[in-house]
């Protein structure tokens, strides 16, 4: 591997910025949009993800990605 962004990693890391871009969050249109590109993107590749909305056009996305480490509690 020549680096971390590498071929089909690569090329969803620019399609994942592109619908961002185009989901186009403003202060006057929220966060909404770019956090239902967000959740899509991850549940499309298997991470549980859901959308905290509030004032009509505020969210969060909250995502939970466990541990690798053996040693985690």
């Amino acid at each position: 591997m020549t680096g971390l962004f590498t071929g089909h990693c690569k090329s969803t890391m620019k399609e994942l910025l592109k619908k961002l871009i185009q989901s186009a969050p403003t202060f006057d249109n929220g966060e909404l949009k770019a956090a239902e590109v967000l959740t899509g993107f991850f549940k499309q590749h298997n991470i549980p993800a859901k959308l905290d909305l509030w004032d009509g056009n505020r969210a969060n996305v909250i995502v939970s990605i466990g541990s690798n480490d053996a040693d985690a509690a």
